[in-house]
């Protein structure tokens, strides 16, 4: 019984992945389920058993980027002080995974040509932007960016650019390079600099600042983010 539980679902994630690289190579449009099962290696009964539809497929396929994406905020949000710190390294960690995996990859296609999104976990794009938005209230508090930066539209405009750099990357690989995304958060980072320079800050600013979940072990990782 515990065999047959694993078999069946082996073969559901082989369809899941299977019909990611399809939505990837052909668009959602033309992602049908013969060439899913055709990808995956296995019957239309098989994906039947699991899916009873190609719109249940696709919702699969769409939380399954979902919680790869979820899983590597969680990994590389919790640990840095630093909020511009944290934001550069979050934002090269996405990029990394979009650019690796194909099913994070389709998720996004998903979210941008389906509605999708309004009926399960909510935009991917509008939960990016409450992320950065909330970081740069952080940095705001620890006097790492103006006073007076209108950060609604700090957050639009970054979020905006690492958006930009998936849809570039669908035609031209090439702009899935991190140094594009480096560049980006590079020039954010000088800000903070040079917003340092000029009003100053210090340890017990940052520390004040830390929420709950940064802390592990009752110690924090020194931020490792650095202008070159």
């Amino acid at each position: 019984m515990a065999r047959r539980q694993e078999r069946a679902e082996q073969t559901r994630s082989r369809v899941v992945h299977a019909a990611a690289e399809v939505v990837e190579r052909d668009g959602v449009r033309d992602a049908t389920l013969t060439r899913i099962v055709a990808v995956a290696g296995v019957s239309k009964g098989a994906l039947y058993f699991h899916f009873d539809t190609k719109e249940q497929l696709a919702d699969a396929v769409y939380e399954a980027g979902i919680a790869r994406l979820g899983k590597v905020v969680a990994e590389n949000y919790r640990w840095y002080r630093s909020a511009l710190d944290t934001l550069a390294l979050l934002s090269g960690a996405l990029v990394r995974t979009l650019r690796r995996d194909v099913v994070a990859r389709a998720m996004i296609r998903l979210a941008r040509e389906t509605d999708v999104s309004s009926r399960l976990s909510g935009d991917p794009h509008h939960q990016w932007w409450l992320l950065v938005y909330r970081l740069l209230v952080r940095a705001r508090n620890q006097r790492e960016v103006p006073s007076g930066m209108d950060l609604e539209a700090g957050a639009g405009l970054l979020v905006s650019a690492t958006v930009g750099l998936e849809i570039l990357a669908r035609n031209n690989p090439a702009w899935w390079n991190e140094g594009s995304v480096e560049r980006i958060w590079h020039m954010l980072l000088h800000v903070r600099e040079q917003v340092v320079a000029v009003t100053g800050s210090s340890e017990e600013v940052l520390s004040e600042w830390r929420l709950p979940f940064e802390t592990h072990s009752g110690s924090t990782l020194k931020s490792t983010a650095r202008l070159d």
